[in-house]
């Protein structure tokens, strides 16, 4: 009978999160693809090493998978590592604020439970992956002051919860999706300092209650 009771206890108080989650090693995957000093010193692969403490790193208590990744206004250079689309449990991504050049990865729609991606004031070009339109949970979505060029993705109407679109300076052209200024659910579009072709009319966004600029 002891040893039954003492398993139970090994049951109840082992971390399963931490042994099961794969997100150490992916921070340290993302890592790679940034160029940085000192800022990120203690983003180490050292066996006492606890991915939930590092900076800009928020965790589950009970997973310990990682909720938030903020590393905005470090001065950082590189690019966005795909491997970022392995943080499945991710929530909040801000990265704004850095010097981040290259596409952002297709992979970035694979974080299924993304509610706010920040990526605004870098440097960070080619087209708007359509694969973010895979994120139904995403709420805010800033991309403003890149080298963003190509369409907006009418897909983006799509993600029923999006209340912030901010794509603001950049190099976007072609037509605003009409799509998107009939979602009911958006409360803000940011498109000023475009090539885009079309306007909103002040009727349709009395209608709608949406702002933009």
């Amino acid at each position: 009978m002891a040893f039954r009771v003492g398993f139970v206890l090994l049951l109840v108080f082992l971390p399963f999160g931490r042994v099961d989650s794969d997100d150490g090693e992916t921070l340290l995957e993302i890592k790679k693809s940034f160029r940085v000093d000192n800022v990120l010193y203690d983003w180490t692969d050292s066996p006492s090493s606890d991915y939930c403490v590092w900076r800009g790193i928020t965790c589950d208590n009970v997973t310990f998978s990682v909720l938030t990744l903020n590393l905005s206004s470090l001065n950082l250079d590189g690019e966005i590592s795909p491997a970022i689309g392995n943080l499945k449990s991710v929530q909040n991504i801000e990265l704004k604020g850095n010097r981040l050049s290259g596409q952002i990865p297709d992979e970035i729609g694979d974080c299924s439970s993304l509610i706010n991606l920040d990526l605004s004031f870098n440097e960070l070009s080619g087209d708007i992956p359509f694969s973010i339109s895979k994120l139904k949970q995403l709420v805010f979505l800033i991309l403003k002051n890149n080298k963003l060029i190509g369409p907006i993705p009418s897909t983006l109407s799509q993600i029923p919860n999006l209340k912030i679109l901010d794509l603001a300076q950049n190099n976007l052209s072609g037509e605003i999706p009409r799509l998107l200024y009939w979602n009911e659910v958006l409360q803000y579009l940011g498109l000023r300092g475009n090539n885009l072709v079309g306007t909103l009319s002040p009727d349709i966004c009395q209608l709608t209650g949406l702002w933009y600029l």
